[in-house]
């Protein structure tokens, strides 16, 4: 049995207010998944890696390079 166009419309009403519901749930559920997430992980930062850890990373990485004698500053 076909739908009528009333029947359609308010069919088409009711999945979009369905569609909006449950895109604003999974959105919560991804916020509050996230700020667990990084309470429990202890960052203070939203970045997996911080730019101050990747400078020294850099740091320590050029030192070894160097030969043996030249990154003595004493």
């Amino acid at each position: 049995m076909a739908l009528t166009p009333t029947q359609r419309k308010h069919l088409e009403a009711r999945l979009l207010e369905e569609r909006t519901r449950v895109v604003d749930a999974l959105a919560r559920y991804d916020r509050a998944t996230r700020e667990t997430l990084q309470q429990e992980s202890g960052d203070l930062s939203a970045f997996p890696v911080h730019m101050a850890d990747q400078g020294t990373d850099t740091a320590d990485q050029e030192l070894e390079a160097l030969p043996k004698g030249e990154g003595d500053r004493g």
